[in-house]
């Protein structure tokens, strides 16, 4: 299946976004903050990798749309729908339990421990990461939609009557 442009766009701005909180983040490890180099790595890797859930959730709901419109009963689509809105939201945390849970295998450090001590560890800037891609996706939606509606519409009342009159239209007899 083919993405629409509007979703290609989404895409697109979905890794724009990611690619500018991962320059921010390695220009405050070098010149602002002491971060280290690895702990802004790890943060960029939290954030490619929802950005990259981001995109398959964006395609699956493409997919979602084109099948509904073609199924003629309303009751199955919304089951349809519904089946697939849980199995995104099952990818969003999949993705999110298994990038904790590896990083506990490498590191074997507890992520409770972790976060619920307040002190710096492995897994801060990853779930810091993990939660800024996961807003990827609305920076590319609310961007995608910003370039599409930034045309001019002609409303209706800016229309000339006499161009839209079915009178004066050139039609073949």
């Amino acid at each position: 299946m083919k993405l629409s442009p509007i979703s290609k766009k989404i895409i697109f701005y979905i890794f724009s976004a990611a690619l500018i909180v991962i320059v921010c983040a390695f220009a405050l490890s070098l010149f602002i903050t002491p971060i280290s180099a690895f702990d802004a790595l790890v943060f960029s890797t939290g954030v490619v990798l929802m950005s990259a859930v981001n995109s398959l959730k964006i395609f699956l709901m493409e997919r979602t749309v084109a099948k509904i419109a073609d199924m003629n009963d309303p009751n199955a689509g919304k089951a349809y729908a519904l089946m697939q809105y849980s199995f995104r939201f099952f990818i969003t945390v999949l993705a999110l339990g298994s990038a904790i849970a590896a990083m506990y295998f490498f590191t074997r450090e507890s992520p409770f421990i972790s976060i619920l001590s307040g002190q710096s560890h492995t897994y801060t800037p990853l779930v810091l990461g993990l939660v800024i891609g996961l807003f990827t996706m609305k920076i590319g939606v609310i961007a995608a939609g910003r370039t599409i509606n930034s045309t001019p519409v002609q409303s209706g009342a800016d229309l000339d009557k006499e161009s839209v009159s079915p009178h004066n239209q050139n039609l073949p007899d």
